[in-house]
């Protein structure tokens, strides 16, 4: 049971310290636009593949309007996200028909991101799409001039392929996801000093420090899940003035010092090893301080780095393996009566991003419906979703 035991609380250890990473992993997608940055290179991939066949059957150069397409489909059309307030009137009354790029010239702006989307599902594809005098236009009658018995099947097609290569794409995002987490779990080791060799034999020689990580566990199972939660639920509401950017920016990387700061705390009030000590700092500096360190001076200080670099990389594994790592060792544990309580809630995952329940429901509906809405308003000059604000 004491192994158990120490497996249960190291387990959970590792499953706090993954969230704090996944706060540093959120705050550089924020700070770099990675999900934007992603998104954009899918949509110009999805355009060179799918889109300019359409365009080339009207006479017209696919490369002129590229860039078109991509706004349309990436714009938050709140407006929102407007570089410096005293923008705000000239950006709702200015040409329209300029360059998008306007309004993201400012260092907060291009940082912040917020004047475009990080994710694009099927639905609001075709919807933007049949929406557009230009590209749903061309698509349109490109379709009907074909003489397909059923002409919707070709618009179903549209958006099987964009589904296609959404999942393709997020292979490769994830791949990078993991490689951009594994990098801020070996930040979050070395800061806090993660020594996953101390740790567990600090569970394993001291059952009452195993216990207390233990008796946390509902609470960081229930945190883990209402994290999740919120991850799925979408981005925050964006703001439209730059304080206020700049304040959220701050936020953000507040909020990931903040949080290695309180799970350091957590852990240390229940008796784990973490953190860095003076005489932890000046062991490991110890020989890199002085030049006449011996070599065991320089074998201590290597081994540190060495566990630290390994607890990073447990720690890198992420929250959903630790997550049911937890779940397993509790199960496990319950079948020899050791377990009192668990946190037995599932980690919400994000809805299926569907609309409500009436009409226009799949793609297809979307598109027609907002080719429909735009027939319906033919006598305004230029619709608001064909030249976007940003």
């Amino acid at each position: 049971m004491l192994w158990l035991n120490a497996a249960l609380a190291f387990a959970i250890t590792m499953l706090i310290l993954s969230m704090v990473t996944s706060v540093f992993v959120e705050t550089i997608h924020r700070l770099w636009g990675l999900r934007e940055r992603g998104l954009y290179l899918m949509l110009g991939h999805f355009f060179d593949r799918i889109v300019a066949p359409y365009i080339k059957t009207r006479g017209l150069n696919p490369d002129g309007l590229k860039k078109e397409f991509i706004d349309l489909m990436t714009v938050n059309r709140s407006p929102s996200g407007v570089a410096g307030s005293e923008k705000l009137d000239a950006a709702l009354t200015k040409d329209l028909s300029s360059n998008s790029d306007d309004l993201d010239k400012k260092l907060y702006s291009k940082r912040w991101s917020g004047r475009r989307l990080s994710k694009l599902d099927v639905n609001e594809f075709m919807s933007r799409l049949g929406g557009s005098a230009t590209f749903g236009g061309i698509v349109r009658d490109a379709i009907i001039q074909s003489g397909l018995p059923d002409p919707e099947l070709a618009l179903h097609d549209i958006a099987t392929k964009f589904e296609a290569f959404g999942d393709e794409a997020s292979v490769f995002f994830q791949r990078r996801a993991r490689l951009v987490s594994v990098a801020a779990a070996l930040v979050v080791s070395v800061s806090i000093y993660v020594h996953p060799y101390e740790l567990f034999n600090s569970y394993l020689t001291n059952p009452d420090t195993a216990l207390a990580i233990i008796a946390r566990q509902d609470e960081v199972m229930k945190q883990y899940s209402t994290t999740v939660a919120a991850e799925a639920s979408g981005q925050s509401p964006n703001s439209v003035i730059e304080k206020q950017v700049v304040d959220e920016l701050k936020a953000s990387l507040e909020n990931a010092k903040t949080a290695a700061a309180d799970a350091t705390k957590t852990l240390q009030d229940a008796g784990a090893p973490v953190g860095w000590t003076n005489g932890r700092w000046e062991e490991f500096w110890r020989a890199m301080s002085d030049p006449n360190a011996s070599k065991a001076d320089w074998g201590q200080s290597l081994q540190t780095l060495f566990w630290l670099v390994i607890g990073g990389l447990l720690v890198g594994l992420g929250g959903p393996f630790w997550y049911d790592m937890v779940k397993s060792l509790t199960n496990i544990r319950s079948l020899f009566g050791g377990a009192t309580s668990t946190a037995g809630t599932s980690a919400q995952t994000a809805g299926d991003g569907s609309g409500p329940s009436t009409p226009p429901q799949t793609p297809v509906e979307h598109f027609n419906a907002a080719a429909a809405g735009r027939d319906a308003t033919s006598g305004i000059n230029q619709s608001d979703d064909e030249a976007p604000v940003g």
